[in-house]
């Protein structure tokens, strides 16, 4: 696999990993269906530093080739997902109190 490749394999495992915690209404907080709480947590890490390092990819890319369109869209979605993938982890962490 050449490591230009690696951002579109880090989008796409990360819109699965994204539609399967959102299928499962694993977003939210208190949900009692689908995934338990630790690997909803794990899922998200994992696809926050994956995402990450898709956008780190692309961005190099992007000085290296100038700014294509996907190259651009890429790193954009990257981007996104990583957020999101963030967003969520810290939603789901339980609050001591």
């Amino acid at each position: 696999m050449k490591i230009t490749q690696f951002p579109w394999l880090a989008l796409g495992i990360g819109l699965l990993f994204a539609l399967i915690i959102l299928q499962t209404e694993g977003h939210l907080p208190d949900s009692t269906g689908g995934l338990p709480l630790l690997m909803r947590l794990f899922m998200s890490e994992f696809a926050f530093l994956l995402n990450i390092a898709g956008l780190i990819i692309s961005v190099r890319e992007i000085f290296r080739n100038g700014p294509l369109f996907q190259l651009v869209a890429v790193a954009a979605g990257c981007l996104l997902l990583a957020s999101f993938f963030f967003y969520l982890g810290i939603m789901l962490w339980p609050l001591q109190g």
